[in-house]
């Protein structure tokens, strides 16, 4: 699409920070106001509008289609979202350790431990270690939701008058 706009400056109102198009806000697909939380973040989204050219491509809007897929799909279902990613959480190799040798031990220590306690600390989610393949535990809270139960199998319907039971039975009589 061409360009319609001259100027992508950073606004800020009571649902945080976004981007107005000559004085107008951006919006999402689904016609909401993009809002983000974070000056730097909305000032990266500017960039990126300020840096079209005469045609504007979606493709070269990377952080705009992130913030408004956060907007329009993530917000309205957060908790199931959040479950899917706690079920993930549970496979990450950070949380996978070798035993031996020594050496990898360690360097796995060093490189994955620091992000482990950064999300323990920021986000209230720690997360489980283990070594081998057994799934590490995590606390209660993190835990996906245990699957609904299955609904009872329902009876099969009864064959029509002279319908054989199975697609390819035939009939004792006529086996022979």
């Amino acid at each position: 699409m061409k360009r319609f706009y001259k100027q992508a400056m950073v606004t800020e109102d009571k649902q945080g920070f976004g981007v107005a198009l000559d004085g107008r806000p951006v919006r999402t697909p689904a016609k909401h106001a993009l809002a983000v939380p974070t000056h730097s973040l909305a000032a990266a989204i500017a960039a990126e509008w300020q840096a079209q050219g005469e045609r504007v491509d979606p493709r070269a809007l990377p952080l705009t289609r992130l913030a408004s897929i956060a907007r329009d799909l993530v917000a309205p279902r957060r908790s199931a979202v959040v479950a899917e990613i706690v079920k993930y959480a549970g496979t990450d190799l950070v949380c996978y350790r070798a035993e031996e040798p020594a050496a990898l031990r360690d360097r796995q220590h060093a490189a994955w431990q620091p992000h482990i306690d950064w999300a323990a600390q920021r986000f209230g989610a720690p997360l489980g270690v283990t070594s081998g393949v057994l799934p590490p535990t995590f606390p209660k809270m993190l835990r996906p939701n245990p699957p609904l139960p299955r609904p009872p199998p329902r009876p099969l319907p009864a064959p029509a008058a002279g319908a054989l039971p199975f697609p390819f039975a035939r009939p004792a009589a006529a086996a022979a």
